[in-house]
């Protein structure tokens, strides 16, 4: 059990963090809008999870040649990525005026809007691809995963908007938020009765709510770049207090509400774009937390069973101190990763 624990915080050294792994589309009449993030369009470095996501102030400076480039590095990812005949023909939307007038989002990221034509079937090659969210004309959404394929004339399968903001916001979590597992692990290894567990989730849960909520009014921008250092440092803060205090005091739903907003400026961004945006917005924001917190109970669930059995033996005290060192080594490994 320990030894798999350990092999879980390995791996969290090369994990994808920072990277966009999932792409949207509205579907409409015999084609889709895809917004297409950029980091996918560099060949030399789209598989590099430790990358940074080019930004849209990057994507204003291009010149005329580079867009060029951009585009004809896009046009390849994405005909093999959706499996397009090659006599697809590709409208980059955004080069419609001049300037061109690139998407502003929440993560200020660099992303071109194009439309693809489309017909009975929409197709995602097998292999290491984002998912596809696909957001159907009468509010539905599908997501779809390497592999997958989209019968355009069908769709019975799409899932309500708030059903999908739920579905965002656990996936969010599990499996796609290491740095937000590793923190929940945190709140955990203090200990483990389940009334101060569930309210520390329920503050981190809240915290986040509250800026991705200023996010989408507009009343914060895009969250700076100290803030992923500063989540990695955040888990090592958690493990460390951990080692110092063995029992739960009312003063650390504070910290973890504090911590949680500097993570919510770091992950709103993300989900404010999956649960997309428009009327609606507010209930999707509610049922894409509610997710991320079913997600988080998991998480306490699954590390609360595990320990079930020896929590109360001479074996569990070195293993809590073990488990809290390890989080803090990977949390001040990512903070070192995180400022280059």
């Amino acid at each position: 059990m320990f030894s798999r624990f350990l092999l879980f915080l390995a791996c969290a050294l090369v994990a994808r963090a920072h990277v966009v792994e999932q792409f949207h589309a509205e579907l409409l009449d015999g084609e889709i809008e895809l917004l297409f993030d950029l980091g996918y369009a560099d060949p030399a470095t789209r598989d590099d999870p430790f990358e940074p996501q080019p930004t849209r102030d990057w994507l204003v400076q291009r010149t005329p040649a580079e867009h060029a480039e951009l585009q004809r590095e896009s046009q390849v990812y994405l005909r093999h990525y959706l499996r397009l005949d090659e006599s697809s023909e590709f409208r980059f939307i955004d080069f419609a005026t001049t300037p061109p007038d690139f998407e502003r989002l929440l993560s200020n990221g660099a992303y071109y809007r194009i439309r693809i034509p489309v017909h009975d079937h929409l197709r995602i090659q097998a292999g290491n691809f984002p998912d596809l969210a696909v957001h159907f004309p009468d509010g539905g959404y599908q997501t779809l995963k390497a592999g997958d394929e989209l019968d355009l004339q069908d769709d019975s399968s799409a899932l309500p908007p708030g059903l999908h903001a739920f579905r965002e916001g656990f996936v969010h979590v599990l499996p796609a938020g290491l740095d937000h597992i590793l923190f929940i692990l945190g709140i955990f290894l203090l200990e483990r009765r389940w009334r101060p567990l569930l309210w520390s989730s329920l503050a981190f849960t809240c915290a986040h709510t509250i800026t991705l909520g200023l996010g989408a009014a507009g009343i914060i921008g895009p969250s700076p770049r100290w803030v992923e250092p500063v989540i990695a440092l955040s888990i090592a803060a958690l493990a460390v207090e951990n080692l110092i205090f063995r029992q739960f005091r009312p003063w650390r739903l504070a910290v973890i509400f504090a911590f949680g907003l500097v993570h919510g400026m770091g992950f709103a961004t993300v989900l404010a774009d999956g649960i997309g945006r428009g009327e609606g917005f507010l209930g999707r924001l509610l049922c894409a937390n509610l997710g991320v917190e079913a997600a988080q109970v998991v998480v306490l669930g699954a590390a609360w069973t595990v320990t079930l059995g020896w929590a109360a033996t001479p074996a569990y005290k070195p293993f809590r101190m073990t488990a809290n060192l390890a989080l803090t080594t990977v949390a001040l490994i990512w903070f070192v990763q995180r400022l280059g």
